[in-house]
């Protein structure tokens, strides 16, 4: 994989789990925003920590999605955030534990 094909990657996987934090402002939301301008303009050798702290905000947004009892939105944004993970783990931006 080429790194530019990495960052635009990460950053669609980025903007699906924003778009799966609902319309709320929450800080999630913004985190995952900025997130997503960074993975876009920052030099690429920062795509690792990028996606460490993408993950690291959807754990955040299920945990907010599961106490405010939304099942439905916790499944989407659970499912956005394993991709996120799988696609970090392929492309070596973050590792097993």
């Amino acid at each position: 994989m080429t790194r530019q094909y990495v960052a635009g990657e990460l950053s669609q996987l980025i903007a699906e789990l924003g778009t799966a934090a609902q319309t709320e402002e929450t800080d999630v939301a913004r985190e995952l925003r900025g997130l997503r301008r960074q993975a876009e303009t920052q030099p690429l050798d920062s795509l690792g920590a990028i996606a460490r702290r993408a993950l690291t905000a959807g754990d955040a947004l299920c945990w907010l999605s599961l106490s405010q009892g939304d099942v439905a939105g916790f499944q989407c944004q659970a499912g956005i955030v394993g991709q996120l993970y799988e696609f970090g783990i392929c492309a070596g931006l973050v590792y097993e534990e």
